[in-house]
């Protein structure tokens, strides 16, 4: 999937998405915690000024199954 990598020990996904105004950044990271939350699916966010941190893992940390990986897909 472009734009997403495998956290080392490849039990998560990460992606970074950038933006040019701060604010398109914390309503994506508001979004992204919206859809996880209505869909029960993990998300740790990592928001910075212009930027926003994807990690994506299951809570018992053991591997990525094909629900997260739609998630991801969904993301983008």
């Amino acid at each position: 999937m472009p734009g997403w990598r495998l956290m080392a020990g490849g039990n998560a996904l990460v992606r970074t998405r950038k933006f040019a105004q701060p604010g398109a950044a914390a309503q994506f990271a508001a979004d992204v915690a919206d859809l996880a939350a209505g869909q029960g699916q993990p998300a740790i966010l990592g928001v910075t000024a212009h930027q926003v941190t994807l990690t994506l893992q299951r809570p018992s940390r053991n591997g990525i199954d094909m629900a997260l990986i739609h998630f991801a897909r969904q993301l983008g």
